[in-house]
């Protein structure tokens, strides 16, 4: 074969064989970019089916916490001779039963710390006896008022949540003597143990946020509230810390948002607590780390 044609053949061979090397690349880069795609849009449904999970479980549990305690303030007067004396009206008689009451066990089993009882008086509900296992600091004066003010109109239960700094789920309930609203009588229980069982149940971390006046809690001035309540503080709240000097409107992340903190992946979502408690200001945090089922993403991806 001549030179000039055998330089021919090599260069076309050549060409052919780089062509086919491009042609394979850009396959297996398109096979791994729709790889990846495809094990990421996975990973978003089942993180926003895990999402929803968590709501019904935080709901679930503030349900449950406050169906308990409206359980509880309904039958406390039922406890001795606490029940005639409101529905006496008797001041002393009431002062003489309350001053008998004894009630750690609630406190020790039922994590309960409050109890007040309220009766109508010339400048509204007077409160007239007060139980606590620990020195909690008294609600807000507007919301006390407000709650006591919605039981006398609802005759229903009515419950809120409070920070000062412990946090504490309060009902609310009427004592009824015949068809008339005699009293008001108050449960507080601490949330401790429900932000527990939700790690517990579920494995991610929770943060309870609260407007900064009023509530006691680390604070977080970016965005001008404090946490009173969360699940593994020491972690947790430098990550809440940072992430609130990131994003200045903390209902960006009310549709999630991914979070690259100290060599970890999170994915942190906002939702109101009002979904929980009506009415009630604030907002959870939910955080879950998902740097482990990211990192086997990238690696199935390449994997092909």
């Amino acid at each position: 074969m001549p030179e000039f044609r055998k330089q021919r053949f090599l260069g076309l061979h050549w060409k052919a064989f780089l062509w086919l090397s491009g042609l394979l690349l850009c396959l297996s880069a398109a096979f791994y970019t729709l790889s990846q795609y495809h094990l990421t849009e996975q990973f978003r449904a089942q993180r926003a089916a895990e999402v929803a999970s968590y709501r019904k479980q935080i709901g679930g549990l503030f349900r449950g916490t406050s169906d308990r305690l409206v359980r509880l303030a309904g039958a406390i007067p039922s406890m001795g001779d606490l029940g005639d004396a409101i529905k006496s009206g008797n001041r002393e008689r009431l002062s003489a039963v309350t001053a008998a009451a004894r009630y750690a066990s609630l406190g020790y089993e039922l994590e309960v710390q409050r109890i007040e009882l309220f009766l109508a008086g010339e400048k509204g509900e007077e409160r007239v006896w007060r139980w606590t296992q620990t020195e909690a600091e008294d609600l807000p004066e507007p919301r006390l008022r407000g709650a006591l003010a919605e039981v006398r109109r609802e005759e229903a239960p009515v419950t809120l949540l409070a920070c000062q700094p412990l946090c504490l789920l309060n009902a609310f309930v009427p004592v009824l003597a015949g068809d008339e609203n005699v009293a008001v009588l108050s449960v507080g229980q601490s949330i401790a143990d429900l932000v527990i069982e939700f790690r517990a149940l579920t494995g991610a971390d929770l943060a309870i946020v609260v407007p900064a006046g009023g509530n006691g809690g680390a604070h977080l001035p970016a965005w001008g509230t404090v946490v009173p309540a969360l699940t593994e503080s020491s972690r947790i709240m430098p990550l809440l810390e940072d992430l609130s000097g990131d994003v200045p409107d903390p209902a960006a992340l009310n549709d999630g948002r991914l979070v690259e903190w100290r060599g970890a992946s999170y994915e942190v979502h906002r939702v109101p607590l009002a979904e929980f408690i009506p009415a009630e200001t604030g907002f959870v945090v939910l955080i879950a780390d998902v740097s482990a089922r990211l990192a086997a993403i990238r690696a199935a991806a390449r994997q092909g």
